[in-house]
């Protein structure tokens, strides 16, 4: 499993993002390769905001619209406890397990 996390400098979320990554796929058991990789503004990945995490290529959490640009902005999570600037380590072990199997 290729798990890329996608940010960019600035962005309050992705240090707390590598953290849960880093956690969730060894607690888990997970064989994963966990690269990170750093959007500045000349690059023109689609992606929903930073941070977001691929895995094997795919948003391991989905955005609703499908109309996504190239932006450098912060992504929002829709957690149980509100909205955060990263998803929640228990939000990142369940999306990690129904890909793993």
């Amino acid at each position: 499993m290729r798990i890329e996390l996608l940010y960019f400098e600035g962005c309050r979320g992705s240090a707390k993002t590598v953290s849960i990554l880093e956690s969730a796929v060894a607690e888990e058991g997970i064989a994963a390769e966990i690269v990170t990789t750093t959007l500045g503004t000349d690059d023109r990945r689609v992606f929903p905001g930073s941070p977001t995490i691929r895995v094997d290529g795919e948003d391991l959490f989905p955005a609703q619209r499908r109309d996504e640009t190239h932006a450098l902005s912060c992504r929002i999570y829709a957690s149980p406890e509100g909205p955060k600037d990263h998803p929640t380590e228990a939000m990142v072990r369940a999306a990690l397990r129904e890909r793993s199997w």
